[in-house]
């Protein structure tokens, strides 16, 4: 049986994408949106805990999804303030999520936010008790610190596992593409480049996924992201530090809906390049025409000799290139298409066995 949730925020509107994260492990009963200043003790203004207590009573909820980013103190107060049930902020709700699809480094990031704020309680409690008995609230905040400190080398050991996994991964394609979309918008690219069955749903994959596919001469790795919430903020990019590591090494970003500001895009040149954002509704034929306009190509008129070695030769080329033309002779002529890196190496082979080519 799903949680039942309510969401709140102070903000005057929901960060676009917020309910669909939040309703796809919950019910959501209601959302309680008002416009007010910042609550420096709750985050949300003293009227709206007071309704959501109400509420929380009234129909048996179990979660609240604040959309706003609370620091630890107003957590602890807020909690303290409602019924016994999980309150999540913004950042709180994303981690979870990811944490709940398998990224560990969202998971590492989420147990180290909650050790913080259990810090923060203990630390407000010596303070009201005033006392310093080792084995008293002095011995919890010493366990509290400790906690914190083995949740953050945690989570630094699991970004810098995951962005190992994006860096040194399908380094023997041609060409490294990645799809980047943003919440609450997403997009078949992935499942319709590569053939494979995807993770629907926000935040989804949690973890950027990485399949082979061809298009025209070029073998690329394409990887799938997670996606962006609210443009991408810094607490998100340290629980998916495979998403920037995914855009860092792209020679292609595909990008689905607005994922503009994203640290890094702005270094893309003309061998760095971004396909404008994909109509929903494109076929996969016209995503992978479009890539393949994108991705540099030569063309070779390729003379082999008609001999074992030649006949070899061309079963290399059908493997490795396009065979756009072929004719045979006193001796083999093929035409070609292959990735623009990949030309040196297939004028070298057909030299080997005393062939000839030429770039039209």
């Amino acid at each position: 049986m799903a949680e039942r949730a309510l969401l709140a925020t102070r903000e005057g509107s929901l960060t676009p994408g917020f309910e669909r994260i939040v309703s796809a492990s919950s019910e959501v009963v209601e959302s309680l949106v008002r416009d007010r200043p910042a609550d420096n003790r709750y985050h949300l203004p003293p009227g709206l805990v007071e309704s959501l207590s109400e509420r929380i009573e009234q129909d048996d909820i179990t979660r609240v999804a604040v959309d706003g980013i609370a620091h630890e103190g107003q957590m602890v107060d807020l909690t303290s303030a409602l019924p016994d049930v999980t309150v999540r902020d913004r950042r709180g709700v994303v981690w979870e999520r990811l944490s709940e699809g398998g990224n560990p480094v969202a998971a590492a990031r989420l147990t180290l936010r909650d050790n913080r704020i259990d810090r923060r309680r203990a630390r407000r409690r010596r303070r009201d008790q005033q006392t310093t008995a080792p084995a008293g609230e002095d011995g919890a905040v010493a366990e509290a610190e400790r906690a914190c400190d083995r949740a953050a080398e945690r989570l630094t050991q699991r970004q810098e596992t995951q962005r190992r996994q994006i860096s040194e991964s399908y380094t023997g394609v041609d060409a490294y593409v990645t799809v980047l979309s943003s919440v609450p918008e997403s997009a078949d690219c992935w499942a319709g480049l590569t053939g494979e069955a995807e993770s629907t749903g926000p935040l989804r994959p949690a973890t950027p996924t990485t399949a082979t596919t061809t298009v025209g001469p070029h073998e690329l790795a394409v990887t799938d992201t997670p996606g962006l919430f609210a443009g991408g903020p810094e607490w998100l990019r340290t629980a998916t530090p495979g998403t920037m590591a995914a855009v860092e090494r792209a020679d292609v970003v595909l990008t689905v809906g607005d994922v503009g500001g994203l640290p890094g895009q702005s270094d893309f040149d003309g061998t760095r390049l971004r396909v404008p954002s994909r109509g929903f509704d494109d076929p996969p034929e016209e995503l992978r025409a479009r890539l393949r306009s994108v991705l540099p190509t030569s063309e070779l008129a390729v003379r082999l000799p008609y001999t074992d070695d030649g006949q070899a030769v061309l079963s290399w080329l059908y493997d490795r290139t396009s065979v756009r033309e072929l004719e045979y002779g006193e001796d083999i002529y093929v035409r070609v298409e292959c990735p623009e890196t990949a030309t040196e190496s297939v004028e070298r082979r057909v030299q080997q066995v005393g062939g000839s080519s030429v770039r039209p």
